[in-house]
């Protein structure tokens, strides 16, 4: 409560649009400041995992690739879609520019940690190393299939699309994208456990500085806040 309370606060005076769901006007009206802080944000974490734990081995790639995409793209793309990014001008947030944007967003960060996983699956056939051993491997495994289910009822919402505006399919459209937004909101939340557990790791404690470990809990926090605002 106390957490949720001070949050609510500071985003009354900052509106950092990912955890809001309807822009006010006043949201519109805003300066550069949250812009700025937004995308700040998003890069931080991905950026400090590129500039100081890729080496260039088989197993960096996992790590950094699996926080650009939770960390950094799907965040970003939630705010596209479900905060309709209300620093835009109104003419763009409520036309179909964002929507397409969301959805390349959500298939590059699908994409990028796609990649991240077969990394670490090579990395361990590399090695003979056991696969599933850990509480992370199991949570990113759940991950992979709440990932599956949203990225099914994507597909069907903007197929919706193609057939026009039939009543039919605008009903069923309104269902799928309930779904849709109901699954994607369960997978913020298992993205952010799987990466929290991915930080608690032998590897991570072993290599990962104590102010880079804050910076990652907050940013897998706000991954998280952003499918309960």
């Amino acid at each position: 409560l106390i957490i949720h309370t001070v949050w609510r606060g500071i985003t009354h005076y900052f509106p950092l649009t990912f955890v809001q769901y309807e822009p006010s006007q006043t949201e519109v009206g805003m300066s550069w400041i949250p812009l700025a802080l937004r995308g700040s944000l998003y890069l931080l974490a991905p950026v400090l995992m590129l500039s100081f734990y890729f080496d260039g081995t088989l197993f960096s790639y996992h790590p950094v690739l699996m926080v650009c995409a939770c960390a950094g793209l799907i965040p970003l793309s939630t705010d596209l879609q479900i905060h309709k990014a209300s620093l835009l001008p109104a003419s763009i947030r409520g036309g179909s520019l964002l929507r397409w944007g969301h959805s390349l967003t959500t298939a590059t960060a699908y994409v990028v940690g796609a990649i991240g996983v077969r990394s670490i699956y090579m990395n361990k056939e590399k090695f003979s190393k056991p696969h599933f051993t850990s509480v992370h491997s199991w949570l990113g495994l759940f991950s992979a299939g709440v990932t599956s289910v949203q990225v099914i009822f994507g597909l069907l919402y903007l197929c919706s699309y193609l057939l026009g505006s039939f009543t039919s399919v605008r009903k069923i459209r309104v269902h799928v994208r309930k779904w849709h937004r109901a699954v994607a909101r369960l997978n913020l939340v298992a993205f952010s456990f799987t990466m929290l557990s991915g930080v608690l790791t032998k590897w991570a404690i072993l290599n990962v500085m104590p102010l880079h470990l804050i910076v990652f809990f907050v940013a897998f926090g706000l991954v998280a806040t952003s499918a309960i605002f």
